[in-house]
This record gives C-alpha cells, sequence and structure tokens, in this order.
C-alpha cells in the first residue's frame, strides 16, 4: 500500500507539472503573439527558424515557439540563437537554476538575516504571518502603529508574492497625523491581512535623483552562479514618471540599459501594459551611475550567500552617500523581456544553461 501511495503521489506530481508546462506554453504563446502585433518585426528567414528549432532541439526542445527570436531579434536588431524563450525559460530553465524548495527565501523579512551585513533600509515594523514584530520582539498592532506613526513617512509592502511594484505604498505622515491616524493604519493593514513590512524611506542619491525626483531609482542586476565565480548578465536602471513613486517599468515607469562602467546606453525604454508595446523616449545624456563597481561587487558577495539559486535578480537603491541599498531580490518569476534591448539572455554561458537543463529534464 505505501509504495502504491508513493507511486500515485509522483504521478500527481507528474500531472501538475505537465499542466504547468502547457499552461506556460499557452500564456506565453499569446504574450508573444500581442507583443508582435503592436512590436511588428520582420520574419525570420526559413534558414534563421531552421537554425534556432536545430539549436534547441540538441538540448531536448522540440516543436519551439520561434516567434520568440523573431520579436528578439528585430527589436535588438541582430539574430541570435541563444534568445530564450519565456515558455521553456519559466517551465524549465528558471526551475533547473533556482531550487523551488526554498522558494520561502523570497519572503521580504527574511533579507536583514539572510543578508544581515549589507546595507538595506531600515526596518520598522514587521508582520510575519500576522504576528507583528519590532526589532525582533513582539508587539501587540497597537504598539506597532505607535511606532509607525513617529516617522515622517514609510514604505509598506507585501513580502511574498509581489511583482512590478504590487501592494508597494508610500505613507507621507508628517504634515497628514490627522489622516494618519490608527485608525487609518488598521483599514490599510487589513488589506495587506499578513505578511508585510514597514520600512523607513530611503533617503536617495542625488545623482539618482536626476533620472526623476519623486521615484526610488533602482538598478536591476542579474546574476548567475557558476562553479568558481558570479558573473553579471544584464542590467537596468529604472525610474517612475513624473510624480510617481514607484519605479516599476510595468508601473509607468522607463528604463535604460547599464553599461559595464555604470553609464547607460542611449536609449530610453518604457512598456505600455496595456498593449504590451515598448516606446523610445528622450534620455539624460552622459549620466553614470556612482559607485557602480561597488554595486556589482556588492551582488556578487550576496549571491554567495544564497547558494540555492543560480540565477537572482537584484534591486539595489544608491543612498544619499551613494552607498548601495538592498530593496529586494527576485529568484522565481524573473523579468527576461529586457532580451529586446540587451541580447540574449545567458550570452556566453547559453550552451551552460541549456546543458544544465537538458540533464534535469531530457536525460
Amino acid at each position: 500500500m505505501r509504495i502504491f501511495f508513493q507511486q500515485l503521489k509522483i504521478f500527481i506530481t507528474y500531472l501538475l507539472t505537465s499542466l504547468v508546462r502547457l499552461g506556460n506554453t499557452i500564456k506565453y504563446g499569446f504574450a508573444i503573439k500581442k507583443y508582435l502585433k503592436n512590436n511588428p518585426q520582420q520574419k525570420l528567414s526559413n534558414e534563421q527558424k531552421r537554425s534556432v528549432q536545430g539549436y534547441f532541439a540538441k538540448y531536448g526542445f522540440k516543436n519551439l515557439n520561434i516567434n520568440w527570436h523573431r520579436f528578439y531579434s528585430g527589436f535588438y536588431q541582430k539574430f541570435s540563437t541563444e534568445y530564450i524563450p519565456e515558455d521553456i525559460f519559466f517551465s524549465y530553465i528558471e526551475n533547473t537554476l533556482n531550487d523551488t524548495e526554498y522558494y520561502a527565501l523570497q519572503d521580504k523579512n527574511l533579507l536583514n538575516k539572510l543578508f544581515k551585513d549589507f546595507n538595506q533600509p531600515k526596518t520598522i515594523v514587521q508582520n510575519i504571518n500576522g504576528f507583528f514584530k519590532i526589532n525582533g520582539t513582539f508587539v501587540t498592532e497597537e504598539e506597532a502603529i505607535e511606532t509607525i506613526l513617529g516617522y515622517a513617512s514609510v514604505i509598506v509592502k507585501s513580502t511574498l508574492h509581489t511583482y512590478g511594484g504590487k501592494s508597494v505604498i508610500k505613507v507621507d505622515i508628517l504634515g497628514n497625523q490627522h489622516t494618519c491616524s490608527q485608525q487609518y493604519f488598521k483599514q490599510l493593514f487589513l488589506g495587506y491581512e499578513k505578511n508585510f513590512i514597514v520600512q523607513e524611506v530611503v533617503d536617495q542619491s542625488e545623482t539618482m535623483m536626476k533620472l526623476n525626483p519623486t521615484s526610488l531609482n533602482t538598478i536591476r542586476i542579474c546574476t548567475y552562479l557558476r562553479e568558481s565565480s558570479v558573473v553579471i548578465l544584464f542590467a537596468i536602471v529604472r525610474f517612475g514618471s513624473k510624480g510617481n513613486f514607484l519605479d516599476s517599468v510595468t508601473g509607468g515607469g522607463f528604463y535604460r540599459v547599464v553599461n559595464d562602467n555604470g553609464s547607460l546606453k542611449e536609449t530610453q525604454y518604457s512598456i505600455n501594459i496595456i498593449d504590451d508595446s515598448y516606446n523610445k523616449t528622450s534620455s539624460i545624456d552622459n549620466f553614470l551611475i556612482p559607485n557602480y563597481d561597488e554595486i556589482k561587487s556588492m551582488v556578487r558577495r550576496m549571491h554567495k550567500e544564497v547558494p540555492y539559486f543560480k540565477m537572482i535578480s537584484w534591486d539595489i537603491a544608491l543612498d544619499k552617500k551613494n552607498k548601495p541599498v538592498l530593496i529586494e531580490y527576485n529568484i522565481f518569476g524573473q523579468s527576461i523581456v529586457f532580451q529586446a534591448t540587451n541580447g540574449p539572455l545567458f550570452g556566453e554561458y547559453t550552451e551552460e544553461v541549456l546543458t544544465l537543463t537538458q540533464k534535469k529534464y531530457f536525460t
């Protein structure tokens, strides 16, 4: 009987995994059609199609949707077989590189423990599974709110299952004491229910403020952990639209590709979330991210603290002294659409990553 239930568990797991992959095939098949409808690109030649299909077939991937290669090659204006289709990334590659058993380590309430030796925004209050804590001590909701009311402004955000600035709220308390009362925060916290964090607002770099003075502007920098090193796959700088606090690209913000020396590539992009169209806009010339070498060093060192994950997308801000500040890190559901402006996701490590994926799923 025990063997029967073990086999049944394996079968159910296989069935669920297959359904998720089928769902991703459908989901990202519709997504790329939408991208191409609103960002028309020239069709690939028959030779290019054969080279893409042949390249991925070597690693076990057949019946490839080559529309992702059409979109990325056309937008980036350079053909390559090494672009990674989103359905393959989310169904196979991300789960190969990052161990899903440690999914809970994404919880923002754990960042102070995981990366205790690295600069982070000051945590004022934590809510973990419905329990309020201040500096590791359990407190009542009323005590938590009373502490929060002593600050000029705070950031409130969920600590699990977040993306694209979802659930991130800036609350200006100074000058709004009548509005920002115990009752106001109790109502606000009801919306979060549990698992959220309240932090002090980062007093950011004057240089970074030039991109947009109302948003906390961050560097999204993606790292890949190899056997003997941590390499940087790509980096972009994100900043909000005028008057907006969030720097999220899908929330009306903008981004520019960051060069290895901290300078920015000329073109500035925004993404219209309504129709998934890319837009090129005006940009600030000769902009250089301060302390960029320190940012790169910081993410490389942090990545070694969590070797459960081989690919991580970090969000880093700069404080008033241009010191890097860890805002959050992302290990599942990482955006790879930036291939449209950065080129192939894994670059020279593409074959290495596809070989790892092949060993897990096709051998």
